[in-house]
């Protein structure tokens, strides 16, 4: 599904675009070579992030505050915080290029509009699992599956071919399947007959269980809702991750009760 701007928002985003470099002149490197650009003082660099990923942030930020006025200084004061981020090299306050950099500046967004996000041990186990994969596979993931872009456009932010792009997501989906299940074995929360059955769970899908562990595995699966709900979600990481991102960036409105219709959400940002 291609991107799509905010009917009300499409000329004023564009107008809060700087004057975009030429074409030819513009930087070729991905994101993460930029931050790292910007990190030893280029401007252009920066701008370049900036081109990138205004549209899609003035969208979010859009429809957080529902204001094109407060829109255009929220942006300008994220893009700034972030920008002071790289410079100080404090990329752990925003994850700035620990994670894709969309996701970075739409963490300030939410900071200066005080929109709640979970803190570190709040965060779903299919999100903090996306921590730890490379910042290129996150990437790969949030911008395809998340935000559905292009893999054109993805290529392009990572400095790679749209076929290096689509290659790469089934291999970053099967990390995070990885990831997620060691997660959740960290996770002292989870009852250990469960996290017994986590351990298990790839050799039960290729059958090289013994006799006895695979009526063990069994037994336990059919009588616990959760290890049915988390093996269903286990079968397509990526509308876990799409299902639990949107829930952490779904906003109430503000003259509605808790829980009431959203007016943003992640797929809206697609």
């Amino acid at each position: 599904m291609a991107e799509r701007m905010i009917s009300r928002g499409d000329s004023a985003a564009a107008a809060w675009l700087p004057d975009a470099l030429p074409s030819s002149e513009r930087p070729v490197n991905g994101d993460l070579a930029l931050i790292e650009e910007t990190r030893s003082g280029s401007p252009d660099a920066f701008l370049e992030l900036w081109v990138r990923h205004v549209s899609s942030v003035a969208r979010f930020t859009y429809r957080l505050i529902g204001s094109e006025a407060a829109t255009h200084s929220v942006i300008n004061e994220a893009f700034a915080a972030v920008m002071l981020d790289i410079a100080r090299d404090r990329p752990d306050r925003h994850r700035i290029g620990l994670e894709p950099f969309r996701l970075s500046v739409y963490r300030a967004v939410a900071d200066l509009v005080g929109h709640p996000l979970p803190s570190r041990d709040a965060v779903p186990a299919v999100l903090r699992g996306l921590r730890r994969l490379s910042p290129r596979l996150q990437s790969i993931l949030w911008y395809r599956d998340v935000e559905a872009v292009q893999a054109r456009e993805v290529g392009r932010l990572l400095g790679e071919s749209p076929a290096d792009i689509v290659s790469a997501r089934s291999p970053a989906l099967e990390r995070l399947r990885a990831e997620w299940i060691l997660t959740l074995l960290e996770d002292p929360t989870v009852r250990d007959s469960c996290a017994w059955n986590l351990r298990r769970a790839g050799s039960r899908s290729t059958g090289s269980l013994s006799w006895a562990s695979t009526a063990r595995y069994d037994r336990h699966q059919r009588g616990c809702s959760w290890c049915q709900s988390f093996g269903q979600d286990l079968d397509s990481p990526a509308t876990a991750l799409v299902r639990e991102a949107v829930r952490i960036f779904t906003v109430p409105r503000s003259d509605s009760q808790p829980g009431m219709t959203p007016v943003a959400t992640v797929d809206e940002l697609r």
